[in-house]
Parts: C-alpha cells; sequence; structure tokens
C-alpha cells in the first residue's frame, strides 16, 4: 500500500491570535482521469440578471478542463441547472474539441432560467450547477457546484442594495477558532454561531484575516449572510516571527502556480477562484491593518498587483482592506493606497468618518 504523510511543524509566534495547531480543516484526496474538469474550473455568472429578473436570466459558464494525458482527446461537456432536486433546464451539450496532451480548454456556454428566485439576506435561494465530462464518448468526470441569483449595487452617497432593495449592513468580524471547542471545524459549530450572530441582528461576517473554511462559507450562503474574505493579516513585514509575512513576497513552488507568481498572488487566486461562485460574498479584503500601508512605492504597487489578480478572476465583487491609520494618517502615501480600493475600510474610525467623508465624498467606506 502507499502511505502519504503529512506532518505540520508548528513555529511560534505565528499568529497574533489563536490559531489552533496542526491540520483543522477538511483535507481531501482528489483522484481523477487524465481528463478532467480542473479544481475550482467552473465559473457561473449572471450579469444581466437585473434587467433579466423578470423573465429569462441567462447564465454564463465557463469551465475549464485539462488533459493530463499522453494523447490527444475528443471532449465535451454536458450542464444543466437545479433547484430543490428539481432539473430545471434540459442536459445542454458543447461541441466537441480535441484537447493536446497537456492542454486545457474553456468551454463556454450559457443556460438560460426563467424568473429564478433571488438569493437574499432572508430568503437564501441556492441552485446547483451539474456537469458531466466526456472524454471520447466516455464520461469522466461529474461536479456539482452551488451558486445563487443575486446583484449588488453601492452608491457612495446612498448605501448598499442587494437586488435593488437598500440594505444597512450590520456585520461582525469572526476569528477561525470556536473558543473551548478548540480550531478543528465543525459543521455544527460553524451553523450554531452564524443562527446566534443572525438572532443578534447580524447580516454580515467578515473574515478575519485569513481565507475562510469551506464549511463556512457554505452554512453562510445557506442561511443568507453576506461575507467579507480576507485574504491576509500581514503582506511582505510581519507582524511576528513565523506568520505569512515570510511567505509572502517568495516565489510560489505550487505545480499550479503560474510563471512569475509570489505566494501572495497564488493564494489570493486560490481563494478567489475557490470562492467565486458564492454569494454570500459581497466584498475580497487584501489584509488587515498591514505595516505597509504606511509606505512607498513598493505598498502600492503591492496594492494593485493584488487588486488586480482579484479583478482577473471576478469583477463584480469590491476589493476593500481594513486598516486603522485614519487616526494618524490625515495625508500622504496610506491616503494613496485606500484611494486605489473600490472600498475603503476604517477600524476604529467612527470619530474620523464625518472628516473622512467630507474629504473624499466619491469613496465607499
Amino acid at each position: 500500500a502507499n502511505q502519504l504523510a503529512v506532518f505540520v511543524e508548528n513555529q511560534q509566534p505565528s499568529s497574533r491570535w489563536y490559531s489552533g495547531s496542526g491540520i483543522y480543516r477538511e483535507v481531501r484526496l482528489l483522484i481523477t482521469d487524465s481528463v478532467h474538469l480542473d479544481l475550482y474550473g467552473i465559473k457561473i455568472e449572471s450579469p444581466k440578471l437585473m434587467e433579466q429578473r423578470d423573465g429569462w436570466v441567462e447564465t454564463q459558464l465557463e469551465s475549464k478542463v485539462s488533459n493530463d494525458g499522453t494523447q490527444s482527446v475528443s471532449v465535451y461537456l454536458e450542464q444543466s441547472i437545479w433547484y430543490d432536486g428539481q432539473q430545471l433546464s434540459d442536459w445542454q451539450g458543447t461541441d466537441s474539441v480535441m484537447i493536446e496532451s497537456g492542454e486545457k480548454h474553456h468551454f463556454k456556454q450559457a443556460i438560460s432560467i426563467f424568473q429564478p428566485f433571488l438569493w437574499d439576506i432572508d430568503h437564501p435561494h441556492i441552485y446547483q450547477l451539474k456537469t458531466r465530462l466526456y472524454k471520447n464518448g466516455m464520461l469522466v468526470d461529474e461536479e456539482e457546484e452551488a451558486f445563487g441569483y443575486r446583484y449588488m449595487d453601492w452608491q457612495a452617497d446612498k448605501g448598499f442594495f442587494l437586488n435593488g432593495r437598500w440594505l444597512k449592513i450590520h456585520g461582525v468580524c469572526l476569528h477561525h477558532d470556536y473558543g473551548s471547542l478548540g480550531a478543528v471545524e465543525n459543521r455544527s459549530a460553524a451553523e450554531r454561531r452564524l443562527r446566534q450572530m443572525k438572532e443578534m441582528g447580524v447580516n454580515a461576517i467578515r473574515i478575519t484575516h485569513n481565507p475562510a473554511s469551506s464549511i463556512l462559507l457554505d452554512v453562510a450562503a445557506k442561511m443568507g449572510l453576506l461575507i467579507q474574505e480576507e485574504a491576509f493579516d500581514t503582506w511582505y513585514r510581519g507582524k511576528k516571527t513565523y506568520d505569512y509575512g515570510r511567505f509572502f513576497d517568495q516565489d510560489a513552488t505550487h505545480p499550479e502556480a503560474k510563471k512569475g507568481e509570489k505566494w501572495s498572488d497564488f493564494d489570493l487566486r486560490t481563494m478567489v477562484e475557490r470562492d467565486k461562485n458564492n454569494p454570500s460574498i459581497i466584498m475580497w479584503s487584501l489584509g488587515n491593518e498591514v505595516d505597509e500601508a504606511d509606505g512607498g512605492k513598493r505598498s502600492l504597487e503591492t496594492a494593485k498587483r493584488l487588486k488586480a489578480v482579484i479583478k482577473a478572476i471576478d469583477t463584480e465583487r469590491y476589493v476593500t482592506m481594513g486598516e486603522n491609520k485614519f487616526s494618524r494618517a490625515s495625508t500622504g502615501l496610506f491616503l494613496e493606497l485606500a484611494a486605489i480600493m473600490d472600498a475603503v475600510g476604517m477600524n476604529y474610525g467612527e470619530r474620523f468618518y464625518d472628516a473622512v467623508r467630507k474629504a473624499h465624498p466619491d469613496w465607499l467606506i
């Protein structure tokens, strides 16, 4: 038998909060045919939902397929949209294409659904896209991806709108661990905690200060909570001896990393690819109170680079950062960095809201 052993070296201090130790989120061994759907390779969008919501809504699908085999193969997909166990669209097939050995292909097609239920915080309607992949006529891969129909708009002078309805965001920050239960991810604990949040009047969660667990995001989508998902607590400077700052600007050595990617590019891209179809997520955060925001040219270049990584995958959601420098920085590079964001995050800044609002009336805050 083959044995795969994974060891975790927990060097301290590695985090500014209790992070637990070991492998405390789900681990899956993914076994596929040499011709397969890419991990997080399916993108589901309905860009005309606002105009089309009362009629046929066009659901645009992009699916990435890899041929890791030694021969070129003929490949096609079938896709269908489901809701609550019911099939809403016929299996719709793409044309067959030849994919050479070692190559990828991006399949694109659209499926229209009549008057879909919109995902909202009070009615979190979740749909499923089912995909079947055929190689030389044989079924070799299947996938089911959850998604929702919802659109948003955020205006500096009027506020945030979900599906055309004005909504005041009442949010909290949540760290990964479960207090005395420890750090291991636990679906029932996630459900209990998010239910408590909803009962408290919370409608939004800021994931702090690293990507969320897939279980938490699944629960949030089903319960109707808005999410700001955050990638980093530090950039290249580091806040603790052994934190992520050690890797931020290092070249990524992951086999799926693209040429020239740093670990920060790769990890951010992976987060956005993984979660891009989740209707809960309304914002991506590039960091929390990072010291680099005071810096010079390098910090501005970093902010632009990270934002571009997200926008290459997802142009709909807002890019932000949580920052606590408004109290001591009314001018300078820090404000240039804030201006790069789609939305400006102010931590501990209540007494500066009015001044920042007056100085920057066009900012989303």
